[in-house]
């Protein structure tokens, strides 16, 4: 195949030089693509190639390139998003050439990334290396480029896109020829024929003027903007960041020009759907992540070994709603826990991680979870009506019960700090009536000419009283209102070591048994936490907000109009509080009489 190519372009090389040829239009491969340059820098003749473009400056002075070197738009996008472990799929000596440019631009940039290489000879065996990687137990995420010839029906997009490349060269030549032509008539230049046999010197006719002019033409093309680096690289072009997912359409979620970073924006992704199809036809994949009593293992002490998938694996509250939910709308299911083990979060490349960003993903149909609604969620993904509602409370580890007295106001402090008490208020209210005394602004004139002072000694004794019991009095001193006091105040709260907040809800209830510490958290884990051993945990006060529970669906999912109608079943025959009563109070470890204080 290689010797066909070098021979077909031998004598299509010798056959337009003997006639006088301005300019070179073609497609070759990677072997013959080095003797066309050759030919074209010796006698200085234009080559605008429809190839793969080479990366690098040292190209040669007369090669354009019409095909968008688009690597620097494919690193913007792992820049972007962050992809840290990347399977490259190549075929061809096309994509061995991509995948230099890559590691080039990479290289420049000094990202870290970790790119695994594999060249298939069929593509068929990619599917074998796709199911390889689906089964591996890791849950580390890795992006696979797909660097292969398309097949049957795509091969018409291909096609289209080459004549549209062919169409914009032979515009974009004719431009220049015409510009050329006029420039020639203007300076009134001799032509010559020049052949490739010619040993002599050679001085070809107009080949840098042409090149010269080539470069400064600029065209609107069927391919966009037709216009050359000096380089001899397309220029001012914009490539479309496309997404197509299971089930959704394909939309335009960014764009990217060269000297430019990538603009993504969100896009509306209308669901494709057979109109004849069922609910039924296909499983569907429900995530959901481990929380007592949401999702369990049936076997907690092999929990460590447990697969992630399997409806049959997990046991708890929503384990069980699932089911009601499934047999309502009718379709089969299949749970699996979320990869990462979050619940969904916007990250810096304005992407999601956790629950939240597979259903964006559509790599899963719903997320049955203990998953508050959101409106920055709400945003990206649709919620059916609230299954569960409840608030943020206040859990405290659980005192011993004493018998209470008249003085046991007093059990909170001891009877040094009560004493440090006293004395401070007295000591206070000694300072404030002398201070008073000095302060020009605490002394007036009544009715005729006396002048009094209010902070005598028994309002001072007064007033530090209301103090102390958070109350009020008709008098208090007159200052200028200042800040600092609170500023340290809130310094002294950020300065707090161990920090107060916690990465999981164990580790604060953990720190609540520890002693010295109240943790904020959802009302009805709370609630459960207090019903299981040792007891030694309370809520205390009401919930300090009011939110709900939803299923989550990718937007324009086919299932949540279905889902919403079953949960608001599920709730008004009671089934739901009946699974509540059944995992939180059937199941408590702890007395009634306990868990309820």
């Amino acid at each position: 195949m290689m010797s066909q190519w070098l021979e077909f372009t031998a004598k299509i090389l010798n056959s337009v030089q003997t006639k006088g040829v301005y300019g070179i239009l073609g497609v070759s491969n990677t072997s013959a693509l080095s003797t066309i340059q050759s030919y074209s820098n010796t006698f200085r003749v234009p080559f605008l190639a429809l190839s793969v473009p080479q990366n690098g400056t040292n190209n040669g002075p007369f090669q354009l390139f019409m095909r968008p070197l688009y690597v620097n738009g494919l690193l913007h996008v792992i820049l972007k998003y962050q992809w840290s472990n990347i399977l490259y799929l190549y075929d061809s000596d096309e994509g061995l050439i991509r995948l230099q440019q890559l590691f080039q631009a990479l290289n420049q940039r000094e990202f870290a990334l970790d790119i695994d290489v594999k060249r298939v000879t069929d593509p068929t065996d990619c599917h074998t290396i796709l199911k390889e990687i689906h089964l591996r137990e890791d849950t580390k995420e890795i992006r696979v480029f797909l660097d292969l010839p398309m097949k049957r029906a795509e091969e018409t997009i291909l096609l289209v896109f080459e004549e549209a490349l062919v169409i914009d060269a032979l515009r974009f030549f004719y431009r220049a020829l015409r510009d050329l032509t006029k420039y020639v008539r203007k300076q009134s230049l001799p032509e010559r024929i020049i052949k490739c046999t010619d040993d002599s010197n050679v001085s070809p006719h107009n080949g840098s003027d042409m090149m010269e002019i080539l470069k400064k033409t600029d065209i609107e093309g069927l391919t966009g903007r037709v216009a050359f680096d000096e380089y001899g690289f397309r220029k001012d072009f914009t490539l479309q960041l496309m997404e197509i997912t299971m089930n959704m359409g394909l939309a335009t979620v960014g764009r990217w020009t060269p000297g430019k970073e990538l603009e993504r924006h969100e896009a509306k992704r209308k669901p494709i759907f057979d109109p004849g199809s069922t609910l039924s036809n296909r499983t569907r994949m429900v995530t959901t992540i481990l929380e007592r009593p949401y999702v369990m293992y049936k076997d907690a002490e092999t929990e460590e070994r447990q697969p992630r998938c399997g409806k049959d694996n997990f046991i708890g509250f929503c384990v069980d709603f699932a089911r009601e939910v499934a047999r309502i709308v009718n379709f089969t299911y299949e749970i699996c826990l979320v990869k990462d083990g979050k619940y969904g979060e916007i990250l810096p490349n304005a992407t999601w991680n956790g629950m939240v960003g597979e259903l964006t993903r559509n790599e899963v149909d719903m997320a049955i979870a203990p998953i508050s609604i959101s409106s920055q969620r709400e945003r990206v993904v649709d919620f059916t009506k609230p299954y569960m509602s409840l608030g943020i409370s206040i859990m405290i580890k659980r005192t011993a019960v004493k018998e209470t007295s008249v003085f046991s106001f007093m059990d909170p402090l001891s009877y040094e700090i009560w004493m440090c008490i006293l004395f401070a208020y007295i000591g206070v209210s000694v300072v404030l009536f002398l201070v008073s005394r000095f302060s020009p602004t605490e002394w007036h004139v009544e009715d005729g000419a006396s002048i009094t002072n209010d902070f005598t000694i028994a309002n001072s004794l007064w007033y530090s009283l209301g103090a102390f019991m958070q109350q009020g009095c008709d008098i208090s001193p007159r200052y200028q209102s200042k800040v600092a006091l609170y500023e340290r105040m809130w310094a002294y709260m950020q300065s707090a070591s161990p920090s107060v907040f916690v990465a999981r809800n164990e580790d604060g209830v953990k720190r609540v048994r520890e002693g010295n510490y109240a943790f904020l958290i959802e009302s009805t884990t709370n609630d459960y936490i207090n019903m299981r051993k040792p007891c030694d945990t309370m809520k205390v006060g009401a919930n300090l907000d009011s939110k709900g529970y939803g299923i989550a669906t990718p937007i324009g999912s086919d299932l949540r109009d279905q889902l919403t109608l079953a949960v608001l079943q599920l709730r008004e025959s009671g089934t739901l509080e009946n699974m509540k009563k059944e995992w939180w109070d059937k199941r408590s470890e702890c007395p009634l009489e306990d868990s309820s204080q």
